[in-house]
């Protein structure tokens, strides 16, 4: 799978052999190339690039795809998939788990903002209770001062027993 670059007889491979290789299209062997930091940057030789082993691993490596002799690519991106769908499953059941307990919480919310109106409207209602007796004991304290002042002003309104001891 490799050729010999002319200019120093270094074996190298082409994009399209590091292609195959990885069961990947030119193009995205190319946006590879493109990543590659500049110590790494492959030679173009009549036009096309020429990768060594060592650019060749870098791509390799950075792809996560391990190049297995028993296991075909095709199984490895088919076993990843696998597990990014039981990923999003579990990732799914967690939202709904959350999204259940979220409309438990507004339930108790509500319910609990029924007991302060509620709260609220017995705390006016009793409020308003004492300010009508404050009245009425107001009220009353004001008769019984002004009967005071009546008895004590005429002494023709003597009690009783204070006609007992009195001679003619």
């Amino acid at each position: 799978m490799t050729s010999r670059d002319k200019n120093n007889g270094i074996a190298t491979f082409t994009v399209r052999e590091l292609a195959e290789e990885l069961g990947i299209s030119r193009q995205a062997v190319h946006k590879k190339i493109n990543q590659l930091p500049t110590e790494l940057t492959p030679k173009k030789v009549d036009g096309a690039y020429q990768l060594t082993h060592k650019i060749a691993d870098f791509i390799r490596d950075s792809g996560k795809i391990p190049a297995t002799v028993n296991q075909p690519v095709n199984q490895l991106i088919n076993g990843e998939i696998d597990a990014l769908k039981m990923m999003i499953k579990e990732l799914q059941e967690e939202k709904e788990k959350i999204y259940g307990q979220l409309e438990k919480k507004d339930i108790q919310v509500d319910h609990l903002q029924k007991l302060i109106d509620q709260q609220q409207q017995l705390t006016l209602q009793a409020n308003r209770q004492n300010e009508r007796l404050q009245l009425q004991l107001q009220f009353f304290q004001e008769k019984d001062d002004e009967v005071e002042e009546e008895e004590t002003d005429s002494p023709e309104r003597k009690k009783w027993w204070q006609f007992w001891g009195r001679k003619n």
